[in-house]
């Protein structure tokens, strides 16, 4: 189980992504995080132990870099290649972990990916990859 490391700044989505729309923060966030849409208040970060907030939309916040509370215009990817990770392996499935916001190589208390390394540096965002993306 490895959490996966980013560098903030570097984070950010690359051609071809798709964005959720009125993408409003429910909580503090970084550029990076898995985040998840809650009903109620807006994307806030996802939690592997938590079912609730798997249970819908989640996906990966690449601007700003970082949100508080109800800050509007946030730029959510749910499908496509978000670079500024680093040291993952191409190919590999990546999770949501029981850490907030964080994605990790193993699944958290509640399985939900997030999706595949497309390259050492590069997420390929995709919620329910199949499990051999290659």
């Amino acid at each position: 189980m490895t959490v996966i490391t980013r560098t903030k700044a570097n984070v950010r989505a690359l051609a071809g992504c798709i964005y959720a729309a009125s993408a409003e923060a429910g909580g503090t966030i970084e550029a990076g995080e898995a985040v998840y849409l809650n009903s109620t208040n807006g994307w806030k970060v996802a939690d592997g132990s938590a079912a609730a907030s798997l249970a819908g939309l989640v996906g990966v916040l690449v601007a700003p870099q970082d949100v508080v509370d109800g800050d509007k215009g946030l730029s959510i990817v749910i499908f496509g290649r978000v670079t500024g990770y680093a040291s993952m392996d191409p190919g590999a499935l990546h999770y949501v972990s029981d850490t907030d916001g964080e994605i990790d190589t193993a699944a958290g208390t509640k399985t939900k990916r997030i999706g595949y390394a497309e390259t050492a540096e590069i997420l390929f965002v995709q919620p329910n990859a199949p499990a051999n993306p290659s």
